[in-house]
């Protein structure tokens, strides 16, 4: 009885032998098929064998509806997404239509007053072009009109005292005038100035608010005059005229003016 245990079935109470090489389980444990050992005869018990379970995950595919309706919503989107670029061209386009150059202009003028002297020879149209003015100071020789547009800004044309002093540039060709940059002097000050823009057939009478670029009235600041004339404006001539009393005779000088094409 030593190499043998006494094994006693609980259902009919019998006793019997087993060979000690054989493991008892005292519960059921899982067994994979290879380690479960055949039976020998039908009369021994039958071991239970307990299969792990594993989990398999199944992705479900996308229905051919799904696709469609995302294909669909993807077409939308993009219609959607160009609708509101065209809004936004159009509306930024018709906004600077009713609003022309207000906001370009100062930053236009802030820096054209602080760079006046570098676009004295750049993009100047009024460069060395033929001018005349209503007379020349007898005062001072050294102002004829040539030197309102020689480049120099030290140097300046002057007219003699006049009720109306004026000075003409003649620009060669009808152009497109996009501003008008007119520098006076500290000694002479600048006051109460017109700026025409007239076409070729237009000198004869030139005074009108059609031709009008600006109208300064008063003291010129800083001696300077910056330009976009408010609106598109198309002329060969442009014309800078002072305004004076007849108990106060001022002579017109300019030391040069720019004018730059749109």
């Amino acid at each position: 009885m030593s190499q043998n245990k006494l094994l006693h079935d609980e259902c009919n109470g019998s006793a019997t032998l087993q060979n000690s090489d054989r493991i008892e389980r005292s519960d059921v444990v899982p067994m994979l098929a290879s380690e479960a050992e055949v039976p020998e005869n039908d009369n021994q018990n039958a071991l239970t064998i307990t299969r792990k379970y594993v989990p398999v995950i199944r992705v479900q595919k996308p229905r051919p509806c799904d696709n469609k309706k995302r294909i669909m919503m993807i077409i939308l989107g993009s219609m959607f997404v160009f609708i509101a670029l065209v809004f936004l061209i159009t509306g930024t386009i018709r906004f600077h239509q009713c609003h022309p150059s207000k906001i370009s202009a100062q930053w236009d003028k802030r820096f054209l007053s602080v760079h006046f002297d570098d676009l004295v020879g750049l993009n100047n149209y009024a460069l060395e072009k033929n001018v005349n003015q209503t007379s020349m100071s007898y005062l001072n020789s050294n102002g004829p009109a040539y030197l309102a547009v020689d480049g120099d800004i030290k140097t300046c044309s002057r007219t003699d005292a006049e009720l109306s002093p004026s000075l003409q540039i003649d620009l060669k060709y009808q152009r497109p005038v996009g501003f008008v940059l007119v520098h006076g002097d500290l000694q002479n000050a600048l006051h109460d100035i017109t700026i025409y823009v007239v076409g070729e057939d237009g000198l004869h009478s030139y005074k009108s608010k059609t031709n009008t670029c600006e109208q300064h009235k008063g003291l010129v600041k800083n001696q300077a005059i910056i330009t976009d004339c408010g609106r598109p404006l198309n002329g060969r001539y442009i014309i800078i005229e002072m305004k004076n009393s007849v108990n106060s005779l001022d002579s017109l000088m300019l030391c040069e003016v720019i004018v730059i094409q749109r």
